[in-house]
């Protein structure tokens, strides 16, 4: 649906322009890095920058729960054998997921994407394992 990849589009420009607005602060704001922060245990612009992308716009209630099914969904459909034209909006969204994760020490990845990724992924394996053996009995 293009309405989802949309979404998906969205958050990834999003994101790619976030990170370079963050880059051009924090070059202009190592001063203050420098000097004040790591002086008063305070997090750095770009430590805080990512806190701020996580808590505002990945936690936002009309966000990580779409995004988060949208992906699973392209999985899926990549699974069922419908490929997808463009796989490496999947990836780069998975990437933002690990990045911002890490970064903040949220771990948004493990906590919001990966409990799920791998509940469907056994669920699919075992749905193929289980008409793998009904059609091609050992006998």
């Amino acid at each position: 649906n293009t309405d989802e990849l949309t979404l998906l589009k969205e958050i990834n420009r999003f994101y790619k322009a976030f990170l370079t607005t963050l880059r051009l602060n924090g070059s202009l704001l190592k001063y203050i890095d420098a000097g004040y922060t790591r002086k008063s245990n305070e997090r750095e612009v770009h430590t805080l920058g990512i806190y701020l992308f996580r808590t505002i716009v990945w936690d936002h209630e009309q966000v990580k729960g779409r995004v988060v099914e949208l992906v699973l969904r392209n999985i899926a459909n990549e699974r069922a054998g419908n490929l997808t034209d463009d796989k490496t909006l999947l990836k780069s969204t998975i990437d933002m997921l690990q990045k911002v994760g890490a970064e903040d020490g949220s771990h948004i990845y493990d906590r919001d994407f990966e409990r799920r990724y791998v509940g469907t992924t056994r669920d699919f394996y075992q749905k193929e394992t289980k008409s793998f053996l009904t059609e091609n009995s050992a006998s």
